[in-house]
């Protein structure tokens, strides 16, 4: 993540905004999907699954393939002096040579957290 985690919530602000407007779009285009009932022999609602599903899986392949890790992978949008401030920043932010905080996944950590009783 190249914002510090005071400032995450300008970049996120766009995509709360966008949740409400998502809704109802989705709720027209389900109901809009809904009226091929038994073409093909399959039901409205199947085509909703299908539809609605390859278009997440999409934007998921889109993404995997677009999205940076750190500043130095950037190609087009950020400057030398912009890559190499957020470089400083996370390395005064999280100390060494790391880039944020990725950690590598531990299924035994999974584990453990399950097990732990939350205290609320």
């Amino acid at each position: 993540m190249f914002c510090k985690s005071t400032l995450f919530h300008l970049p996120t602000l766009p995509a709360a905004n966008a949740d409400g407007r998502s809704g109802a779009f989705s709720g027209l285009l389900a109901f809009a999907i809904g009226q091929l009932d038994y073409v093909n022999g399959w039901r409205g609602w199947r085509y909703i699954y299908v539809i609605e599903g390859s278009i997440t899986v999409l934007v998921g392949i889109i993404a995997m393939f677009t999205l940076q890790e750190t500043p130095a992978q950037t190609k087009k949008w950020l400057s030398e002096r912009e890559k190499r401030f957020l470089v400083l920043r996370s390395r005064f932010m999280y100390g060494g040579n790391k880039i944020g905080t990725k950690d590598e996944f531990k299924f035994s950590d999974a584990v453990s957290a399950m097990k732990v009783s939350p205290d609320f």
